[in-house]
């Protein structure tokens, strides 16, 4: 599964330019521990936070936000979750994490 978000991360959509190298390090440091054995969420939404500040259309920062929100295991962050995943396909339709996260929600 890793080595899939990995994947998803080096390809950017048709009239998108990738994420500095600095953001990337970061999204990929995110995606690893969002899917170990022992993740940690409330980091993960800490630091995806401070890189969509910083780059808001960033498609995969979305969806990873949305994934932190749903391991949270939280109910009311659900909807967060869901808004997260939206904003991530509104961006960039092509990424089926997103939508298969955004399946398991519903």
């Amino acid at each position: 599964m890793i080595a899939g978000c990995v994947t998803v991360l080096h390809g950017a959509a048709a009239g998108q330019t990738a994420p500095a190298p600095a953001i990337q390090d970061t999204l990929n440091r995110v995606a690893a521990d969002l899917f170990s054995a022992t993740p940690h969420p409330a980091e993960a939404i800490r630091q995806l936070k401070a890189i969509l500040a910083a780059a808001p259309s960033l498609p995969e920062g979305h969806m990873f936000l949305g994934i932190a929100y749903r391991a949270q295991g939280s109910p009311e962050l659900m909807g967060e979750a869901v808004a997260e995943l939206r904003q991530a396909l509104a961006l960039n339709p092509s990424l089926a994490l997103a939508r298969m996260t955004l399946a398991h929600i519903y």
